[in-house]
């Protein structure tokens, strides 16, 4: 065999198999497109939103209740618009009472540079609604108005925070998903952070797949 042509075969075989390799790959690495659940994308404002964490396919779809909140759903549509939430965690999970997120700096101390009126009747605001399983409110410290942009979903009803919290919204679809994070093991009291980060990959506005 003509040795020019022996070394173009052996170039043309590593070739090949460099290509098949990218490819596996490509596969390999390429994620499914997350399970929406009956919703899909909305360039316009909604008053539902879909969460899709870096680890799961399934999203956790939220209904926010500006009938109830307005100043804070008002104050949430805001932030997930410019994109505000997109890399955020979890930074708080308790397994069998709540997981908390929102905090750019991912301890428990941040906010987005501002604070909004705490929508709950211990401020003198009315709101009926209840901490139940599902149920997503607002986090803040003793300030009644010091709430930002950290939220916390409710993995069972806790009656001791209703009227002293704002609830904005409910999971409607994705609780599997709030239960697998806070299943995360922590670092205990006080902090309570995941031993693995619970990133929120991305965080944006659905509506129904019918519309």
């Amino acid at each position: 065999m003509n040795h020019k042509t022996g070394i173009s075969r052996r170039l043309i075989c590593i070739s090949v198999l460099i290509g098949c390799l990218l490819a596996g790959i490509g596969t390999a690495c390429s994620k499914k497109p997350a399970d929406l659940k009956g919703y899909q994308r909305s360039e316009l404002v909604t008053d539902t939103v879909a969460i899709i964490m870096e680890n799961e396919t399934e999203a956790i779809i939220i209904q926010l209740r500006p009938d109830k909140a307005p100043i804070t759903v008002e104050n949430f549509q805001k932030l997930v618009g410019e994109g505000f939430y997109n890399g955020l965690t979890f930074h708080r999970v308790v397994d069998g009472y709540l997981i908390q997120g929102g905090d750019p700096l991912g301890n428990g101390q941040g906010g987005p540079g501002y604070t909004i009126k705490g929508e709950f009747s211990l401020n003198r605001i009315s709101n009926d609604l209840n901490h139940e399983r599902g149920s997503v409110s607002m986090a803040r410290s003793e300030d009644y108005d010091s709430a930002g942009s950290q939220f916390f979903i409710c993995q069972k009803a806790m009656p001791d925070l209703d009227r002293e919290y704002a609830v904005f919204g409910m999971v409607v679809t994705g609780m599997a998903v709030v239960d697998r994070i806070a299943a995360v093991p922590n670092s205990g009291s006080p902090n309570n952070r995941p031993n693995r980060r619970q990133v929120m990959e991305e965080v944006f506005f659905v509506k129904p797949a019918d519309d």
